[in-house]
């Protein structure tokens, strides 16, 4: 379905409550410094687990009964943003986002990646036993709130900083568009073999792309994506939406090591691809990876400066690289990286391979996905700010 209204986009810039990303996105003529931005980290892994031990908290409260063995994500093919349809979830959402500004980030990433209009292309999402029903209002709706909570606690955390006499540090809104593969909710983004055409993937993501669009974010951040075909549906979806009602826009790549992406495509063919539909990078500001493992981001942050050569931000946040038992649906103890301040080490390492292929005043996003914590964020934040300031002055 796409009868939806394209003009809401035309008049909403009032509701915004922060300034546009835009210029940021693009380099200053005579700009010397790099210029970084820290983003959040894995906020629905992170949400999970600050639910998790609310739960466990009440019930050693109560010492007897009130066990509460639900998922925490009621709806497994809408992930996180099964949150949005409560209350209750939509508190937990705007605090989660406040824990992670509070920590050091710049930009919240919106609890939408997952998402999405139904049924999907493939005819899945309304005609199958247990799957979840919801109309496209509703959906429209909890895109709204998205965009909406994350804006309400950057302003929460500004307001309370300015109380304490803290010098005001604006922060953004990034608008998260996940992948058709996570709709599927079967592992898909990890494979990106969809068995849909181009139009098909381009009508998944059209009417999400011009609702969240007509939220006026600062930046949307295209996540996750693991195919060249998907990419392709992006950027012809970005096209159709008038330039003055278009945000900032970000594509990040899911990659299967230090030089393909999930489907097996080269970076490189990617790369291509955007500098030929996209050559005055009016559609897309940055391009990035995420979701893959520590030991993937040098070679990965080396590909893209060399061929963003500066035109573009360079975004990356990895994952925390710990491996997912499929049969126990559990994470792995002691695998990835064990610490935060581990974590930060390996980001600021895939920084320094950026600033070193990249032209003076190159753009940098860096932030984490999932399992990494406010805590992971805070130690990023710390060592970005030494870095940052140490080239600064030199």
């Amino acid at each position: 379905s796409t009868d939806f209204r394209l003009d809401e986009m035309a008049s909403s810039h009032e509701h915004r409550t922060t300034p546009l990303l835009g210029t940021w996105f693009r380099p200053g003529v005579g700009d010397h410094n790099a210029h970084v931005l820290v983003l959040d980290g894995g906020v629905s892994t992170h949400l999970e687990r600050t639910i998790l031990l609310d739960r466990k908290r009440r019930r050693e409260a109560r010492e007897v009964g009130g066990n509460d063995e639900s998922p925490v994500f009621v709806h497994r093919e809408l992930w996180s943003s099964s949150l949005l349809l409560t209350a209750g979830g939509r508190d937990a959402i705007r605090r989660c986002h406040e824990e992670f500004y509070e920590a050091g980030a710049d930009l919240a990433s919106t609890v939408t990646y997952q998402a999405h209009y139904m049924p999907l292309p493939s005819g899945e999402g309304r005609d199958g036993e247990g799957r979840l029903c919801l109309d496209d209002e509703t959906m429209d709706t909890m895109l709204r709130d998205g965009v909406r909570l994350a804006r309400e606690a950057a302003r929460n955390v500004v307001t309370r900083e300015q109380k304490k006499g803290l010098e005001k540090r604006e922060r953004f809104v990034a608008a998260s568009v996940g992948c058709y593969g996570g709709a599927l909710a079967d592992g898909s983004e990890y494979t990106g073999n969809y068995c849909l055409t181009l139009e098909q993937l381009a009508s998944f993501h059209r009417r999400k792309v011009h609702i969240l669009a007509a939220q006026c974010p600062d930046v949307l951040a295209f996540e996750t994506v693991p195919c060249i075909l998907e990419c392709h549906a992006i950027m012809m979806v970005l096209g159709e939406i008038p330039q003055k009602s278009r945000p900032p826009s970000w594509l990040s790549l899911a990659c299967q090591d230090g030089a393909h992406l999930n489907d097996g495509t080269r970076v490189e063919e990617v790369m291509d691809l955007i500098k030929r539909m996209d050559p005055n990078c009016d559609l897309l500001q940055g391009v990035g990876v995420n979701c893959c493992a520590c030991e993937h981001i040098i070679p990965l942050a080396k590909i893209l400066a060399t061929n963003c050569g500066g035109k573009r931000t360079v975004a990356i946040y990895p994952n925390s690289g710990e491996q997912w038992d499929a049969k126990n649906e559990c994470w792995v103890e002691g695998t990835g990286v064990t610490t935060p301040e581990d974590f930060a080490m390996a980001v600021l390492s895939a920084v320094e391979e950026v600033l070193t292929c990249s032209p003076v005043g190159c753009r940098i996003v860096v932030g984490g996905c999932c399992r990494t914590s406010p805590d992971s964020i805070r130690a990023l934040r710390d060592m970005m700010d030494v870095k940052i300031l140490s080239r600064t002055e030199c």
